[in-house]
């Protein structure tokens, strides 16, 4: 529910590694899950944001790249 508050490196980061204990159960994916199928999650992820919400993460995502 809350994913679209962090870019994409975030997401990929939070998939591999998972949650820390004290902030939740999500496991880590890493060595389970190639790079691409950790992408394809992010994909699928992504898909069901509203246009809104996407917008929104757009906006997110520009402001974590460096220039």
């Amino acid at each position: 529910a809350h994913a679209w508050h962090h870019p994409t490196a975030v997401l990929q980061q939070a998939i591999e590694s998972g949650s820390p204990p004290d902030m939740g159960d999500m496991p880590a994916w890493k060595g389970k899950l190639s790079d691409a199928q950790i992408d394809d999650v992010i994909v699928y992820v992504k898909s069901l944001w509203s246009d809104e919400v996407y917008q929104r993460w757009l906006e997110i995502e520009r402001n974590a790249m460096p220039e």
